[in-house]
């Protein structure tokens, strides 16, 4: 694939036209970069998110919320900033909507549809808002495509909602936006960027085998480590007791 990579540089194209194809290739590139990143940190870490996908879809709206200037250059800062404005109204009006409509009897996708339209309307009054507030650098440059895309998570809170109380689904939002941060800020950095145009290949068979590492980890989870300490502690001294006393008795 660096082959192919640079066969396609060398061709006549335009510096536009391969910017646009190394983008492309490191959207792709990146895509298995974030997967990894997601199971390392739901069967390593023990982070919960929302979906399978929830977290890559976070990510690459955070990615393409970087281009939010008029003349598409890319500030991760502000990618992250504007990412993390349309989280957050997402996930309370997504929360609020649902509690005021929640008795009401329907079936669940007409809900769910009032839920998205609360939203919708809350991102358009803030788009505007910010675009009046900051001028330029308001939500107005906002890539729809990722706006769409932060906006559709609204159904996953709806539907954890329906099934598990509020301070649960908080949470789990809290832990995928933490995978999603993460994994943002790795494949944003540029050498992140030229290790994967340059030597994809070595990349590919580095995911690979973190991956079946990953996939036959079988011990307990950090977050487990943590939440169960002082019952893994109290194991430990015990036996460490058991064995000095079994020690001092064959003395």
């Amino acid at each position: 694939m660096d082959t192919l990579i640079e066969i396609l540089r060398n061709r006549n194209l335009t510096k536009e036209e391969i910017g646009l194809l190394e983008n492309s290739f490191l959207l792709l590139m990146t895509l298995p970069i974030v997967t990894t990143i997601s199971g390392i940190a739901r069967y390593i870490i023990g982070l919960k998110s929302l979906s399978v996908y929830a977290p890559i879809v976070l990510t690459f709206a955070f990615y393409e919320l970087g281009y939010i200037e008029a003349d598409k250059s890319t500030n991760v800062i502000q990618g992250l900033k504007f990412g993390l404005v349309l989280f957050m109204i997402v996930l309370l009006v997504s929360t609020l909507t649902y509690k005021l409509i929640r008795r009401v009897r329907m079936h669940y996708t007409p809900k769910a549809t009032i839920v998205l339209m609360a939203v919708s309307i809350s991102v358009i009054m803030a788009m505007c808002f910010g675009t009046l507030l900051f001028e330029k650098k308001g939500l107005i440059y906002l890539d729809a495509f990722s706006v769409i895309m932060i906006m559709t998570l609204s159904d996953q809170f709806v539907s954890l909602l329906s099934r598990k109380s509020l301070n649960h689904t908080l949470i789990v939002a809290t832990q995928t936006l933490t995978t999603s941060v993460i994994s943002y800020s790795i494949i944003s950095l540029n050498a992140t960027k030229d290790f994967a145009l340059n030597y994809s290949l070595l990349l590919i068979l580095g995911l690979l085998f973190i991956n079946f590492f990953v996939g036959k980890f079988i011990g307990l989870r950090l977050t487990e480590y943590i939440r169960f300490k002082e019952l893994i502690f109290r194991d430990t001294e015990e036996e460490n007791g058991d064995g000095k006393h079994k020690q001092n008795k064959k003395k």
